[in-house]
């Protein structure tokens, strides 16, 4: 950076700046603008939302312009204070560290900036910085560097361990006939139980060792999670209750229907047994469209979008800090004698399909949410799959007339939940 003052800009660049600034709609600036933007009436009724503020609290402009912020937000939450004191100051005020709750928009902790337009009628704009979003995918690609490190563990332990294990056991089980004291043939049994075990243990790590190779196919989420909590509510769950706030208009996903219900099956088991001896438990079940989030993967400059959000959430006793911080690692459990495999796999998992998976965590609250591709013939999710299986324009064809059949049934069940609102 220069230590000299800036040189005056050449009547070229003076110009298009001039005309920028005289053709340019300012809210066309504000729409563009990655932060969440909102304007708020004297009466703190919703004037103005960005994309970004759509984005955030799931809901579309339509649904928020003219409301009452109140209907979202507790008329005792402190934003209703730093409104008020903008207002009657005239100047710009900034809050750290709120929590912005309520079922319509969900648990979002967010920096506000406040500032008064000064103009008749005081509207109030609001600015608000969600937690990083590189913070949450810095943990992504953590989680990507701990599964890359347990494919070589994983491989190690298989060719290192489970060999001579058949070896000690094989020997166990001679040894035993041969044995007349019955403490003795104990202790062999003892062997041979410890060693397949261990070969257990061993199993469930070779899950790791290579990435899950699939073809992405449409995946209806919503059939998914039926399947998930009819198992669970005949088994594990059957103490606790299940809420859904399904988006009926969400398209397919572009994943693995097996690896799904395996993913939300472990997710939706882990949520159970924190709620064990809970007052009133509660799991609910939310699929949304989230505009917006997008990654870069591995060993391509492609960026894939990932816009269908699947959340569980537990009314649970939250997970500890010291826990959550590495809860998707192996061998890390919130359990008491858990292995510590479990999200650890739905981690690898959710990676292997090009997703992600985010965890927000406190006293009362549990919150697992997974990112996932939407489906579309040659789909982004598509271009990233190195395997032979491509389809072929036939296929396509067929897949193309589905989509639009299913986007008018989509299209027909919102006008019917729209009705019915109404």
């Amino acid at each position: 950076m220069s230590d000299t003052l800036p040189q005056k800009p050449s009547t070229t660049a003076r110009r298009q700046a001039e005309r920028f600034l005289e053709t340019c709609d300012p809210v066309r600036v504000l729409a563009a603008l990655p932060t969440p933007v909102l304007v708020v009436s004297q009466q703190n009724q919703i004037l103005y939302v960005n994309a970004a503020i759509e984005a955030l609290f799931g809901l579309s402009q339509s649904s928020l312009l003219g409301q009452p912020l109140v209907r979202f937000i507790a008329e005792d939450h402190p934003l209703f204070l730093l409104i008020e004191r903008a207002r009657q100051r005239r100047n710009r005020i900034t809050d750290h560290g709120l929590t912005l709750s309520s079922p319509l928009i969900g648990v979002h902790q967010v920096s506000v900036n406040l500032s008064s337009l000064d103009e008749e009628g005081d509207p109030v704009v609001i600015a608000l910085t969600p937690l990083e979003q590189s913070q949450k995918f810095s943990e992504h690609w953590a989680q990507r560097s701990v599964a890359r490190t347990m494919d070589g563990l994983a491989g190690m332990l298989g060719h290192e361990i489970k060999n001579p294990l058949a070896g000690i056991r094989g020997a166990a089980q001679l040894l035993a006939p041969s044995l007349d004291k019955p403490e003795d043939r104990e202790l062999t049994t003892l062997i041979v139980e410890e060693t397949e075990r261990v070969a257990a243990l061993v199993d469930s790590m070779e899950a790791f060792s290579q990435p899950l190779r699939f073809h992405p196919e449409r995946v209806n989420i919503h059939r998914v999670l039926k399947r998930v909590v009819t198992s669970a509510r005949a088994g594990f769950a059957a103490h606790v209750r299940f809420e859904e706030a399904f988006d009926p208009s969400l398209p397919p996903v572009a994943g693995d229907q097996n690896m799904l219900i395996q993913i939300l099956m472990n997710l939706v088991k882990n949520a159970a047994e924190a709620l064990e001896g809970q007052t009133n438990p509660q799991i609910t079940l939310t699929t949304r469209y989230r505009h917006g989030v997008q990654i870069s993967l591995p060993g391509s400059q492609a960026l894939l979008k990932l816009p269908l959000q699947v959340s569980v959430r537990d009314n649970g006793p939250g997970i500890r800090d010291e826990v959550k911080a590495n809860l998707f690692s192996p061998f890390i459990s919130s359990k008491s004698g858990g292995r510590g495999l479990g999200l650890a796999l739905v981690a690898k998992m959710t990676q292997d399909m090009n997703g992600v998976i985010e965890l927000d965590s406190e006293p009362g609250q549990t919150e697992f949410r997974l990112l996932l591709p939407e489906y579309q013939y040659r789909s982004q999710a598509e271009r990233a799959f190195t395997g032979p299986n491509r389809p072929d324009p036939q296929e396509a064809a067929i897949a193309d007339e589905r989509n639009n059949v299913d986007e008018q049934i989509n299209a027909d069940e919102q006008v019917k939940v729209n009705e019915a609102e109404l």
